[in-house]
């Protein structure tokens, strides 16, 4: 191992970072590729390209001729594939502007691409880990042939046992192959080496007994842990820039705008001047003529009082008339009960006299006819002999 290398990666700094996602483990990634040196480096997963630039970019700076391939279908699924075709561009210009002379990307799906590959020339093999279990172990199983005896596979995302499936994946890797290891940060990363415990060309770092593996994984985690802390400081202050930099704008355009408006501001002020004498024109005429309308108003009022006046006068005349006419009504029936009274007493002594006469009549002819009466029956009598 060399150790130089592994103090010059406490100064590496990434010239691509497309935040947020992917760079905890960036600075192990840059002395992983470095002190393994492999022809061909292909990555399985690459998203916004963190931690495949930070590959590309140790290659670059130590001048290695390894090659190296990323391979992702960049499609996404209904709602994110836009979002990924702008992943692709950013990583597909950023590639082309700083690695284009060892580095290619393949929009392909993993298992399109190995045939692409000879056997055995893959030194290192870096899954990320967002599928699910048997896309994953897929995806390994696939490009085994493809790598070298005492390749180095990566393996992202094996701390994520609640919401992802490569941890489970991850354990059947360390059981088959002992020289692994494996940092917990970051969602985690596990290391493992493809090589028998008997074979010459183990790593010393990464022997199942390498005494100072522990070392390697605390100073690489700690190194990244400050790492992220630096980036999402970073992210923090680009963030207060952008924001202080679109209020320096809107300070200049509000600027330039106050300069407008002040040479526009004595024509408008004239304006405002003019639009003011034209207003109280406009409200003096109409002040007139509601003068002019309330001056009909109040003589129409005064007409219609003097009319209801004269008719308040009338009708206390016809009040008074209804009353005298009321009593000499009055009066008249009392007359009218009298001659009443006068009539039914001369009417009930007309009847007292035509009785009395009725009665005297009767008794008088009565006695002047009783001898013909006489008379009469002898007559019945002769006759009836």
């Amino acid at each position: 191992m060399n150790q130089n290398n592994v103090l010059d990666s406490a100064a590496f700094s990434p010239r691509f970072l497309h935040l947020p996602g992917g760079c905890g483990h960036l600075a192990f990634s840059s002395w992983l590729i470095q002190e393994i040196s492999p022809q061909v480096f292909v990555q399985l997963g690459v998203d916004k390209g963190n931690a495949y630039f930070s590959f590309c970019q140790a290659v670059a700076e130590a001048g290695l001729s390894t090659k190296c391939y990323a391979i992702d279908a960049w499609s996404g699924d209904e709602q994110t594939a836009l979002y990924a075709n702008d992943f692709f561009s950013t990583v597909k210009t950023h590639n082309e502007q700083y690695y284009g002379g060892f580095s290619l990307l393949l929009r392909v799906k993993y298992d399109e691409a190995v045939d692409s590959f000879d056997d055995e020339s893959v030194g290192l093999l870096h899954i990320d880990g967002a599928q699910s279990y048997d896309e994953v172990r897929r995806a390994f199983d696939v490009w085994l042939p493809k790598l070298i005896p005492d390749a180095v596979v990566t393996l992202g995302n094996i701390n994520m046992q609640k919401s992802g499936s490569a941890w489970k994946f991850w354990e059947e890797l360390k059981a088959r192959y002992p020289h692994n290891m494996e940092f917990i940060h970051s969602n985690g990363l596990g290391v493992a080496q493809i090589s028998k415990e008997a074979h010459d060309n183990v790593l010393e770092w990464i022997r199942f007994d390498s005494p100072c593996k522990e070392q390697l994984i605390n100073y690489f985690s700690t190194l990244d842990k400050r790492y992220l802390e630096l980036t999402e400081t970073r992210r923090h202050f680009d963030n207060l820039n952008r924001v202080i930099a679109q209020r320096d704008e809107q300070i200049v355009s509000l600027n330039r705008l106050a300069m407008e408006q002040l040479s526009k501001g004595e024509i408008e002020r004239r304006k405002l001047e003019v639009d003011g004498y034209k207003a109280e024109f406009k409200l003096s005429c109409r002040l007139r003529e509601k003068e002019h309308e309330l001056e009909a108003k109040e003589h129409e009022l005064k007409v219609i009082d003097e009319h209801w006046k004269k008719s308040e006068a009338l009708r206390y005349e016809s009040e008074v008339r209804c009353q005298v006419l009321a009593q000499e009504l009055e009066a008249f029936r009392v007359q009218v009960e009298l001659l009443n009274g006068v009539i039914q007493e001369k009417e009930r002594y007309a009847e007292s006299l035509l009785r009395e006469n009725e009665v005297i009549m009767t008794s008088f002819s009565m006695r002047i006819t009783k001898p013909l009466r006489g008379m009469l029956n002898i007559v019945r009598r002769i006759k009836r002999r």
